[in-house]
């Protein structure tokens, strides 16, 4: 409770300080509206390798979901797929994290 209100107590300062020209774009990016966003392709490029991995890697990752110990007698490497999954998502969510900062740079 704490964070949330210092956060929110936070973009409330930066709302008061921001100059009348940038303060409705600023509210609209608060809400989700992305509009004027550019087209960023790496993002996109990243999610498309990342579902090739999940669909290549579907079926080892449901029966790693089971058990991981059935999964290696099943004959799935769980350690190096476990650090797949790992840098996946490490990557899918600097990519999201990254587009969007740059996106609110340039807005």
């Amino acid at each position: 409770m704490i964070l949330s209100a210092a956060c929110s107590a936070l973009i409330t300062l930066m709302l008061s300080i921001a100059p009348e020209s940038r303060l409705r774009t600023m509210v609209f990016w608060m809400i989700g509206d992305l509009a004027g966003a550019p087209m960023r392709w790496l993002p996109w490029i990243i999610l498309a390798g990342a579902t090739a991995f999940a669909l290549r890697s579907a079926r080892a990752i449901n029966v790693m979901a089971l058990h991981a110990e059935a999964a290696v007698t099943l004959g799935i490497n769980v350690g190096v797929l476990r650090k797949g999954l790992f840098f996946v998502s490490a990557l899918l969510a600097a990519s999201a994290v990254t587009n969007a900062a740059a996106w609110a740079s340039s807005a």
